[in-house]
């Protein structure tokens, strides 16, 4: 992903990961056994910053690209970022392609 950020977006701005999970709903939050699973899977496949710009700087706080996972686990489609993320910024491409396996993992949760 070619953008993210921590803080509030300016007005003026126009990743498979887990098992089957065998504990009950993610309707308050995730769980902490998701939470553990989810954390290790993001060190162990290295998302978060990777301190570049590939497509350049969105704005002053972007803090450039991030790499994430999408799962399902407990009929719930998740998105691993591996760190803190208030916002984030695709190019055309990658909304499409972010969509296509946002709809598939939706399908077999």
């Amino acid at each position: 992903m070619a953008h993210h950020s921590q803080e509030h977006m300016p007005d003026e701005i126009p990743g498979d990961l887990l098992p089957d999970a065998d504990e009950k709903e993610l309707s308050d939050g995730i769980p902490e056994h998701l939470q553990d699973r989810l954390d290790e899977a993001a060190k162990e496949k290295d998302f978060g910053a990777t301190d570049q710009y590939p497509e350049g700087k969105l704005a002053d706080h972007d803090e450039g690209e991030i790499r994430f996972g999408v799962t399902d686990a407990e009929g719930k489609v998740i998105i691993n970022f591996g760190k803190s993320v208030r916002s984030f910024g695709l190019t055309p491409e990658q909304a499409k392609e972010l969509g296509g396996i946002l709809i598939n993992r939706a399908r077999k949760a």
